[in-house]
C-alpha cells in the first residue's frame, strides 16, 4: 500500500470513504508536534537543511558542517563532518554541493562550497570572501543569493563553476540585511524591514518594492514564501508577520501574531507554519489557513535555544543551540496504520509536501504545494475529435482529423469505438491527419480520438 501524507486534510469538508476500511497509511497534521529522537554532539547548532535522507547541520561555535543520516528518524546517525568553517551560520544544499556562510573575523565572512557527494567524506571545493555577518543564503540554479548583514547588502554570486565563485552584483540599500528567500524573478529580503528585489538580471539588481513591517526596525531572522504570501519571523519582536506579495511593487501586511519569543526560523507545510522560538525554547505551530488571522495550533517546549529548523515529510528537524543537539519531531496528530478505500470523498485535499501513489485518479484537479514524485511518467489527456463512420465488411475506410494531430514518441493517440474494427495505420507516425480502419462486419461505428501526452 503506498504512503499518503495528508498534512493539510481536515477542516474543509471532511473525509468520507466508501467501499473500504482504514488499513493503510494516513497522516494528518494538527496540534502539537511529538518528540521522536535527538542526536547530541554538536557545538552551538545554528542551521539545519534537509535534502533526501540527510540533514545538514552547521555549528557556530564548532566551526563545522555535519551530515546526518535521517533515513530512520527514530535513530539518526552522523556520517561525517568538515571542520575549519569559522562560525558556520547558514547552509543551503543544491545538488552535490552545500553552500555555507561563515565568519572569519569581525570584518570578513566567507561563502564556502562543500562537496557532499560522499556522505562519509565531505570536502571543501572553494570559497569566496564576503562581508562580515552573512545571515542567510539561498541557491537557485547557478546563482547563490546572500544576505550580508555586516555590509547592509544583498548580493548575487555565480556558482555555475563550484571551483570559481564570482560575485555578480550587490545592492546596498538594506540596513542590517538578514534573510532571503528566492521565488521566480524576485528575492524576498529581510533587513530592518521587508524588501522585494528583482533578480531577473543577476548582474543588475533593482529594488521592486518594500514594506515597513514595524517601526522598531526589528530585523527579520527568517522568510518563507508560499503562494502569494511571505511569512516572516522577527526574533527581536517575538512575532511572525504575513506579507501579501501579490503585487511585488507594493507588498502589504496581511497580519502579525505576537508571542513568538525570539522567533528564529520559519517553515511552511500546507495550512501550518512551524516557527522555532529561541527565547521560548520551543517549536510553535501556527494555523495560517486564513493569512489575515493566524492562530496558534500547538507547540512543544523543552528545546533549549531552538534555532535553525527544516521540515521534510511529517518530521521537523530542529537545531537545539543551547542543548547542542539535533531534535527530530513528529508533526502529525493522526497516525492510522492503513487506509484502504474504494472511494475517498473530500471537498478539499491539499498535498503540501509529498504525494506518493501507485495510481492516482483525480477527475477535477489536484494541487500539490511542494513535491510530486512520479516514477514512470505524468500523462495528460485531451479530446481531439469524435464522429461516426459507415463501413463495409473488410473494406478500408478513412477517418480524417482536421486539423492534423502530431504524434511523437511522447504523445499517443487513443481510439475508442463501438463495434469490432482493425486499425490499419495506428501507431507512432510523424503526423496523424487520418486513421484507416477496417471493419470485420458492415456497421455504423461511433468513434472518438483522445490524445495522451507523456512527460
Amino acid at each position: 500500500m503506498p504512503f499518503f501524507p495528508f498534512p493539510s486534510a481536515g477542516g474543509g469538508g471532511g473525509l468520507a470513504t466508501t467501499g473500504g476500511t482504514l488499513t493503510g497509511n494516513l497522516y494528518m497534521t494538527a496540534g502539537a508536534p511529538v518528540f521522536t529522537s535527538s542526536l547530541a554532539g554538536f557545538s552551538g547548532i545554528r542551521d539545519v537543511f534537509v535534502s533526501g535522507r540527510y540533514a545538514y547541520v552547521t555549528t557556530f561555535t564548532g566551526n563545522q558542517l555535519a551530515m546526518v543520516d535521517i533515513s530512520n528518524p527514530a535513530s539518526p546517525t552522523m556520517t561525517s563532518s568538515i571542520a575549519g568553517l569559522a562560525n558556520a551560520s547558514h547552509v543551503f544544499v543544491s545538488g552535490r554541493y552545500a553552500y555555507v556562510d561563515t565568519r572569519v573575523n569581525n570584518t570578513t565572512g566567507v561563502v564556502a562550497i562543500v562537496d557532499v557527494t560522499n556522505p562519509n567524506s565531505l570536502t571543501l571545493t572553494s570559497s569566496i570572501a564576503a562581508a562580515f555577518g552573512q545571515e542567510s543564503i539561498f541557491v537557485q540554479g547557478k546563482y547563490a543569493y546572500v544576505a550580508e548583514l555586516g555590509n547592509d547588502a544583498f548580493s548575487v554570486f555565480d556558482v555555475s563553476d563550484p571551483n570559481t565563485i564570482k560575485r555578480l552584483s550587490t545592492i546596498t540599500v538594506l540596513s542590517n540585511c538578514s534573510a532571503v528567500f528566492v521565488s521566480g524573478r524576485y528575492a524576498y529580503v529581510g533587513f530592518n524591514n521587508f524588501a522585494v528585489i528583482d533578480v531577473s538580471n543577476p548582474n543588475s539588481l533593482t529594488l521592486a518594492g518594500s514594506l515597513v513591517i514595524n517601526t522598531n526596525n526589528w530585523l527579520l531572522s527568517s522568510i518563507y514564501v508560499s503562494g502569494r504570501y511571505a511569512y516572516c519571523a522577527q526574533g527581536a519582536g517575538s512575532l511572525v508577520s504575513i506579507v501579501d506579495i501579490r503585487n511585488p511593487a507594493s507588498p502589504t501586511l496581511a497580519s502579525s501574531i505576537v508571542g513568538m519569543n525570539g522567533a528564529q526560523s520559519i517553515f511552511l507545510s500546507g495550512r501550518y507554519a512551524y516557527v522555532t522560538n529561541n527565547g521560548g525554547n520551543q517549536l510553535a505551530v501556527l494555523d495560517v489557513s486564513n493569512p489575515t488571522s493566524p492562530t496558534l495550533a500547538g507547540s512543544i517546549a523543552g528545546l533549549s535555544g531552538a534555532y535553525g529548523m527544516a521540515l521534510s515529510g511529517r518530521y521537523a528537524y530542529v537545531g537545539v543551540n543551547s542543548g547542542n543537539q539535533l531534535a527530530i519531531l513528529n508533526t502529525t496528530a493522526v497516525d492510522i496504520p492503513n487506509l484502504s478505500a474504494g472511494d475517498i470523498q473530500t471537498n478539499t485535499a491539499n498535498f503540501s509536501e509529498i504525494l506518493q501513489s501507485e495510481t492516482l485518479m483525480n477527475r477535477g484537479g489536484a494541487y500539490v504545494g511542494k513535491d510530486l514524485y512520479v516514477e514512470e511518467s505524468i500523462a495528460a489527456r485531451r479530446f481531439i475529435q469524435a464522429g461516426t463512420v459507415i463501413v463495409a465488411t473488410a473494406v478500408a475506410s478513412t477517418i480524417t482529423f482536421s486539423p492534423a494531430f502530431r504524434v511523437t514518441p511522447y504523445i499517443a493517440l487513443d481510439f475508442y469505438q463501438t463495434g469490432t474494427i482493425t486499425l490499419a495505420n495506428y501507431g507512432y507516425t510523424p503526423s496523424a491527419s487520418s486513421l484507416v480502419i477496417v471493419a470485420s462486419a458492415a456497421s455504423t461505428i461511433a468513434w472518438m480520438a483522445v490524445a495522451t501526452n507523456y512527460y
